[in-house]
């Protein structure tokens, strides 16, 4: 193999291993902790800025009950897409060279069969007549040279 053929194609995995980490990571984190305007509570979501109490002014629940939230998970749907694309689009042509490879597998072997299929008529064909010269000459009674006396 020629060594820019070689160099060329560890270029492109790494690339696509790139892509797909890079991919994976973003659909990993699409859904991340970003912090809040500021403390809510545990029970309703209303925003405790300023509360004085233990109670929460809104549903009146005890704060040590429900609980402060300060806080939350947001998930980013632009974030998930692109990183399942850059998961996806690599592997696309991959599938599409596998592909390709089982049918162009699939027609060698055909041709291969149909070969196979003609060399074995025209045996079977030479056998059949040779047969046939053979039993001919057989049956034909064999010419006697005729005797003078």
């Amino acid at each position: 193999m020629a060594l820019g053929f070689v160099l060329t194609l560890l270029l492109v995995i790494v690339f696509v291993v790139a892509c797909m980490g890079v991919g994976v990571y973003l659909m990993m984190t699409a859904r991340r902790l970003r912090p809040n305007s500021g403390p809510r509570c545990g029970g309703c979501g209303y925003n405790l800025t300023g509360s004085t109490t233990n109670r929460c002014p809104e549903c009146g629940a005890l704060f040590i009950e429900a609980g402060i939230i300060t806080e939350s998970r947001v998930q980013s749907r632009a974030r998930f897409w692109i990183g399942l694309l850059l998961v996806l689009l690599p592997m696309l042509p991959i599938g599409f060279s596998l592909a390709t490879a089982l049918l162009a597998n699939r027609q060698r072997a055909a041709a291969a069969r149909a070969i196979a299929a003609r060399q074995q008529a025209r045996a079977i064909s030479a056998l059949r007549s040779a047969q046939n010269a053979t039993s001919a000459s057989a049956s034909r009674p064999a010419s006697r040279p005729s005797s003078s006396d």
